[in-house]
């Protein structure tokens, strides 16, 4: 005589294959990894770009050995990166792991950040002035090139998310 045997009520992912939302979950995971890899690959290409360009144009021994360079403008552009820089330090490491501040910047200081941007454009502005007499109409896309590079290199710190 054959015994009875339990008929599970829900349906299992081996006998009806996986449920709708778990469909969308994988949807979204997978989603989730194209978009990464695609942001590491757009990362890479500036990353290459600006590399390629740093050594076609010889860009470090041009900006600092060159006689073309206007001194003033390079060297105020020198200084604005370094309050950028030092802004930034303060926003990233000093707020949080010194101070033990818990709001975010846009609510503890509100005025960093618009100050960052001004003082980049200023940047931006007195770089191009500095490098212009050295490489003309290609300054901007040097600079941009470069400027993206340095940007997108930070994909590539591995504690970094």
């Amino acid at each position: 005589m054959s015994t009875y045997r339990r008929v599970p009520q829900t349906a299992s992912s081996s006998a009806a294959g996986p449920s709708a939302a778990e469909k969308r979950r994988l949807a979204q995971e997978r989603s989730k990894n194209a978009e990464i890899i695609s942001n590491k690959i757009h990362a890479l290409f500036w990353v290459v770009l600006a590399g390629f360009t740093l050594i076609q144009t010889n860009f470090l021994h041009r900006c600092f050995a060159d006689p073309e360079v206007n001194r003033l403008f390079f060297n105020a552009s020198l200084a604005l990166i370094a309050v950028n820089g030092t802004l930034l330090l303060y926003l990233a490491v000093y707020l949080p792991y010194v101070a033990r501040v818990t709001l975010p910047w846009d609510v503890y200081c509100p005025r960093v950040i618009p100050t960052i941007c001004g003082l980049s454009l200023v940047c931006a502005g007195t770089l191009l002035k500095a490098l212009w007499p050295v490489w003309g109409f290609l300054t901007p896309f040097i600079l941009v090139s470069v400027g993206m590079g340095a940007m997108f290199s930070l994909h590539f710190i591995p504690f970094l998310p």
